[in-house]
């Protein structure tokens, strides 16, 4: 739904995706995922996910999720995060 190039290399991206609540509702999943290696680099390993969102409309995934897609230092911090995150579990 949403691509941007990163500086230095890489991109983010927004991602949805149909989905069926418990209640049979249409819904729809988010995913934002950054990946910052450049296309020459990548290894073909899955990007990181740093934020999801679940909406009754594609256009509500998206309106929650491009706020983070479009600031890089909030990029910056959802992957800081994650990277704590999965420190912390290991």
């Amino acid at each position: 739904m949403y691509a941007r190039d990163l500086p230095g290399g890489g991109f983010v991206a927004i991602e949805v995706r149909p989905s069926t609540s418990w209640r049979r509702a249409r819904r729809y999943q988010g995913m934002l995922i950054v990946e910052r290696r450049s296309q020459d680099r990548f290894d073909g390993g899955a990007p990181p996910i740093i934020a999801r969102a679940t909406e009754r409309s594609v256009e509500g995934v998206v309106r929650q999720l491009l706020p983070t897609a479009q600031c890089n230092p909030a990029i910056g911090a959802a992957m800081l995060a994650r990277e704590r995150a999965v420190a912390a579990s290991g």
